[in-house]
């Protein structure tokens, strides 16, 4: 056996892909502000809530992320997000 012989294009090679095995189901929301009032200019809200699934059905885990920005009238902007685990296995 010749191990030097043909090279072949194998996509290992490229990496290793941990999360090839999962199914990522989401909602989101959001509101966006773009008339001046008060301080700001204009001011975004949004939410989700997401499950992870892998082929086999397996719940993987679930959660919240929530963020928000507002751009000021002295064209300053601020940002706020985050979220969190529900549950994860």
């Amino acid at each position: 056996m010749h191990l030097y012989g043909k090279h072949r294009f194998e996509t290992n090679d490229l990496g290793f892909i941990r999360e090839a095995d999962q199914l990522l189901n989401l909602v989101w929301a959001g509101y966006n502000q773009w008339e001046p009032k008060g301080i700001y200019r204009r001011y975004n809200i949004n939410g989700d809530v997401y499950t992870v699934h892998n082929f086999g059905g397996e719940n993987l885990g679930m959660g919240l992320e929530y963020n928000g920005n507002m751009g000021f009238k002295n064209y300053w902007n601020a940002y706020l997000g985050g979220g969190f685990p529900v549950c994860r296995t």
